[in-house]
């Protein structure tokens, strides 16, 4: 037995990816050796710190492949119950006492299950801003990072660019009021997005004074007392 024991993260997909809910990991173990299964030990940690797992959420099989020991340790999804990186080993031992173990690989996955936090700052909705244009960033908060970020300002994309970790735009001028759509994926495939609304963006005086509601109120009272 030269060359010891041959381990594999069947599930390939999951492999250092992102997930975006739990899942049920399986890692093969193939020896010419007969493995005592009483003696396989797993360690698991979860963001650098080992964790317990109940060995309810642990199955084992084995069956005889080519003259070899093929054994499949199952860990359930029921296992992995908070976000994270997890990083799983496995330590077993023959029954003639030989040790053997997976730590010349690391396998790993990061659980993912929530939405991006994405806030936008430059515009509000329902405002009114006196100017020729507003900066806008917008700030994405996750655990996984970005995948995708698409900006559609009154129903069509437009281009931003990258300062740090914003993501930057400039909204023009415009008489008509406007609206702005932020979505957001993340790495795991979760996706949000947020809404701005029915704002106006107007170096012209009498179109930032005409949209105001004490202006209209104003007219009103004027108005009637003129009729008065």
């Amino acid at each position: 037995n030269r060359f010891g024991s041959e381990y594999k993260f069947i599930e390939e997909g999951y492999l250092g990816n992102y997930l975006n809910t739990s899942k049920d990991i399986s890692i093969s173990e193939l020896n010419v050796d007969k493995i005592d299964t009483s003696k396989v030990k797993f360690v698991v940690t979860l963001n650098g710190k080992n964790i317990d797992i109940d060995s309810k959420y642990i199955t084992i099989s084995e069956e005889e492949k080519d003259g070899k020991f093929l054994y499949t340790y199952t860990i359930s999804k029921d296992a992995f119950t908070e976000d994270g990186k997890y990083i799983i080993q496995v330590y077993s031992e023959s029954d003639d006492g030989t040790e053997y173990t997976s730590v010349a690989e690391e396998y790993n996955f990061v659980i993912d299950t929530q939405k991006p936090v994405i806030l936008v700052s430059g515009v509000e909705s329902n405002n009114i801003y006196q100017d020729y244009n507003r900066k806008v960033t917008v700030d994405v908060r996750d655990f996984s990072g970005v995948k995708s970020i698409s900006v559609i300002l009154n129903g069509k994309a437009i281009e931003y660019t990258v300062e740090g970790d914003m993501y930057v735009f400039t909204i023009p001028e415009s008489t008509d009021r406007q609206s702005l759509v932020v979505k957001v994926t993340d790495l795991a495939g979760n996706s949000n997005e947020i809404k701005v609304d029915n704002f106006l963006i107007s170096s012209n005086t009498w179109v930032y004074l005409i949209n105001q509601i004490w202006f209209k109120v104003l007219i009103v009272l004027v108005a009637l007392a003129i009729i008065g």
